[in-house]
């Protein structure tokens, strides 16, 4: 793990505006951020600042957020190598032009430093941003999450609005879709995802025959969207819970993390992934259409602070392209809530221990989801009601052909 040196916290200091005239660093050291990891690919430590000068009688102090690159030779640590760069090259290129143009409320942290191997953010912590406990999330929760991810994709479409090109033009070489394909490490996870998917719907007496059609359809959506109606946008598409930290006002301001999946595509996906790893399926039963609503009326307000002329898709449209691929916000809930409604000590270990998560990630799933579902009724019922939901969505889009 590439180490801070004082050069680089000085200039985390002077972005952050602490160093005036006559102040000075007077320590600062690294600990870890947390007990337990907060995510699954990187390293998480907190950098800790004590700045003072002659005119004070007491130091000023300020921390930040560090996430660093691990230098273990493992399948996680190669996973990760891949995928923060696209992290590195969001703060340091794309976000910088962006901003060029487009005034945005706060969705996203602030980041100070930006190195091949690490990444220095203001800590959301101290400011009362924290990852949610409880889970699923609850209706406030959700809709605070839904606006910050319509205020990204409307930092895209403002971006666009101004300018004479696509961001993919402009960016060449960002938002290649690194999940959902078969030339990324992160596409080997995602073949065994499909694999355990079969073997679950197998079990659980559903009609596992669908999976090949089911992996055939996914990959195709989350494709930029040809439906003029609808425009692409710089999608998060990593929307778990770790991934949304929220404050303690009300209703609570949420900002999203970890950029290191993005793509272009319609923001059906990433608002069909919120929806389906985070709610449960009464949840969507009931308010599927109000949450929809909610986003595209935070969509159009994020617009609207633009002078640029961006023509927003209807309601109507959007409406009927989350119809079309919401069915990629299943299969992510197949993938992701499997590991995640585990008993406790069995989730834990998956976030803790290098050598499980490698062999959940790359190697067999099922041993443990099976035994799962033989021990525990109510993970049963979780699992079935969500591989039930995947095989009827697909079944719907197959006849609507």
């Amino acid at each position: 793990m590439t180490s801070l040196t004082r050069e680089n916290v000085e200039t985390v200091a002077l972005r952050a505006g602490l160093l005036n005239s006559g102040e000075k660093i007077v320590r600062y050291e690294l600990e870890p951020y947390s007990e337990s990891k907060a995510g699954i690919l990187g390293q998480h430590q907190l950098l800790r600042v004590q700045i003072s000068d002659q005119t004070r009688t007491s130091a000023t102090h300020k921390s930040f957020f560090v996430k660093s690159l691990s230098d273990e030779s493992t399948a996680i640590a190669q996973l990760m190598d891949g995928i923060f760069i696209e992290e590195t090259h969001f703060f340091d290129k794309v976000l910088t032009t962006l901003s060029r143009t487009c005034r945005h409320e706060k969705w996203l942290p602030t980041c100070y430093l930006v190195q091949p191997k690490q990444l220095v953010f203001e800590d959301l912590r101290a400011q009362g941003f924290s990852i949610r406990e409880s889970f699923p999330l609850n209706e406030t929760d959700i809709r605070s999450a839904l606006s910050s991810l319509a205020e990204l994709h409307a930092y895209s479409l403002m971006f666009e609005g101004q300018s004479s090109k696509k961001l993919t033009e402009i960016f060449p070489n960002a938002f290649k879709e690194r999940v959902f394909t078969s030339g990324h490490k992160y596409g080997e996870i995602i073949a065994l995802g499909f694999k355990t998917i079969e073997l679950m719907a197998r079990k659980l007496g559903l009609d596992s025959n669908l999976v090949p059609e089911i992996m055939r359809r996914v990959y195709e959506s989350v494709r930029p969207a040809k439906d003029a109606r609808v425009p692409n946008v710089i999608c998060h598409s990593d929307l778990w819970k770790n991934n949304l930290m929220f404050d303690q006002s009300q209703p609570p301001k949420c900002v999203l993390v970890d950029f290191q999946l993005l793509r272009y595509a319609s923001p059906s996906i990433d608002v069909g992934m919120l929806l389906y790893i985070n709610s449960t399926p009464d949840f969507r039963k009931k308010m599927e259409s109000q949450m929809i609503e909610h986003y595209y009326e935070a969509l159009r307000h994020a617009i609207s602070r633009s002078d640029a002329e961006i023509v927003l898709p209807s309601c109507e449209a959007l409406k009927e392209d989350w119809q079309k691929r919401r069915i990629v916000g299943m299969t992510y809930a197949c993938m992701y809530l499997p590991g995640h409604y585990l008993k406790k000590e069995k989730s834990d270990l998956l976030m803790n221990d290098p050598k499980i998560l490698e062999k959940w990630l790359f190697k067999d799933r099922f041993g443990l989801i099976s035994k799962a579902i033989d021990e525990d009724p109510i993970y049963k019922e979780r699992m079935t009601a969500i591989v039930s939901d995947l095989i009827e969505e697909e079944k719907h889009l197959s006849l609507a052909v």
